[in-house]
């Protein structure tokens, strides 16, 4: 990974043929939400994803639920 700039980086990386398949596919996917979308901007957002997926795995919410409200109590 090579430092551009503060705020943005060069990396370089080999990949194989279906990685490629799954980032035209996700490309596609995402079309409608990121219209001429860079693979860096898909790579990102996929990155979002995951990263929330095992935040929701782990209980990490961005807002937790209140305790001891009508459906907090039996």
């Amino acid at each position: 990974m090579k430092p551009l700039d503060a705020e943005v980086a060069r990396l370089r990386l080999t990949v194989s043929r279906a990685f490629l398949d799954k980032l035209e596919a996700a490309t596609d996917a995402l079309g409608h939400a990121c219209p001429g979308g860079t693979a860096a901007e898909i790579l990102e957002c996929g990155l979002d994803l995951v990263l929330a997926q095992q935040a929701r795995r782990h209980g990490l919410v961005e807002k937790p639920r209140r305790s001891g409200g009508p459906s907090g109590t039996r």
